[in-house]
């Protein structure tokens, strides 16, 4: 499962040509609690904002990320997410970062 961190600048939830990727930002993929408990892995962003996790088997999970100080988002910012794809492998929808203030 693949995906993008970004600059979303004109606030449509979609990345432009000129919408950055955000570097560095953690990236965290949690299923939903399997026999009471609940697995987690994470990983950081590329220097073109892109993250992946592999060998995920189909299922439904949690995607999460937390930016850089600079982006004043505090916390983990959570999305469901589906995964259908052959050998659990799909692109994850786009996370919008705010401008950094």
């Amino acid at each position: 499962m693949s995906g993008f961190v970004f600059e979303d600048r004109n606030g449509n939830g979609i990345r432009e040509p000129d919408e950055p990727g955000v570097v560095d930002a953690t990236v965290k993929l949690r299923d939903r609690q399997v026999r009471g408990v609940q697995q987690e892995r994470e990983t950081r962003t590329g220097a073109d904002g892109s993250y992946r996790f592999a060998d995920v088997p189909a299922g439904k999970y949690e995607l999460g990320v937390q930016l850089l100080p600079q982006y004043h988002v505090d916390g983990v910012q959570w999305q469901d997410v589906d995964v259908k794809g052959p050998g659990g492998e799909i692109p994850a929808k786009p996370v919008p970062a705010p401008r950094p203030g």
